[in-house]
């Protein structure tokens, strides 16, 4: 993407009118990566906690979906199958 599209696409997303945000209306999840050394596990359960999220917490550094591929998937598949 050119810089001058990005720009563009900044001020078209700054320019809108503000809207209900998904987690307001919806339900949620939230990985929390109790080993994450980039955002503090304490900050990640405070903003799984506003949102109303459902938690899991995982032994797992900043990337979780690398180091435990197959627990992020569950999670995933546990959100969209109770969806109805």
């Amino acid at each position: 993407m050119s810089p001058e599209r990005h720009r563009d696409l900044q001020d078209e997303y700054r320019n809108r009118d503000s809207c209900e945000t998904a987690w307001e209306s919806r339900p949620s999840w939230y990985i929390v990566a109790e080993k994450d050394h980039m955002i503090d596990p304490a900050a990640q359960r405070e903003a799984a906690k506003k949102i109303k999220a459902t938690v899991t917490s995982l032994p797992t550094s900043h990337v979780p979906m690398l180091s435990r591929p197959q627990d992020v998937a569950d999670v995933i598949i546990a959100a969209a199958s109770s969806i109805k």
